[in-house]
């Protein structure tokens, strides 16, 4: 609350942990996934184009509302005002959380916010690829959506979240539950070009995707 106001965010980030597919992902396709390791062979958090997805690197800059995702990296100079903002030393608290749920607490605290919507951060760009296995986005899918589900238990009156869904219609059996665990009320999708469609397009329609190459 701020100025005897209630706010909610509805377009609120979090950053991933860098251990999210070590402990959450499907075993059988953790060998298609690396990250960034420190000395001791543990995880660190690193630009998200060094998460290379069978053998190609993610960036955030292939997940564009005008451009294919190619699986190629390119590189992208890092935000003047994050660098300003980190100087502030405004999110050493964060930091010194690793970006926890609590640290996400804190910050709506910090800006009056009562109610936050959370959509992933790297997350945007894992599965925006071209020719990506269905299994494994599907996979990278349930991954992010029981690790955000358990982030949200934290407050899980204050902290929402959107379930990501794979690039493809045609792998969801019936029954089946990307969301896993949870029951999320929203859901997020890559809007860039995919196989080059988008997914607002009537490519999608349900009643004739899959029998569409």
């Amino acid at each position: 609350m701020k100025d005897g106001l209630r706010f909610v965010d509805s377009d609120m980030h979090i950053m991933e942990p860098p251990d999210l597919f070590d402990r959450y992902l499907d075993p059988k396709f953790k060998h298609r996934v690396s990250v960034p390791v420190d000395a001791d062979g543990r995880p660190y958090r690193g630009p998200s184009g060094l998460t290379m997805i069978d053998g190609l690197p993610t960036s955030d800059s292939d997940c564009s509302s005008t451009g294919s995702a190619s699986g190629a990296a390119r590189p992208r100079a890092p935000s003047p005002l994050g660098v300003a903002l980190a100087d502030t030393g405004r999110l050493d608290f964060a930091v010194e959380r690793d970006y926890n749920a609590e640290a996400q607490v804190m910050g709506m605290e910090q800006e009056g916010v009562d109610i936050a919507v959370l959509y992933p951060t790297g997350g945007l760009s894992l599965i925006a690829r071209d020719n990506m296995d269905p299994q494994l986005s599907l996979a990278l899918c349930q991954a992010y959506n029981n690790w955000i589900h358990e982030f949200c238990e934290h407050s899980p009156a204050r902290l929402k979240f959107v379930a990501m869904l794979p690039c493809t219609t045609c792998i969801w059996p019936a029954g089946s539950s990307c969301a896993a665990r949870s029951s999320a009320p929203w859901v997020v999708h890559p809007a860039n070009l995919v196989n080059d469609h988008y997914w607002h397009s009537n490519y999608w329609d349900p009643s004739t995707a899959c029998t569409k190459s």
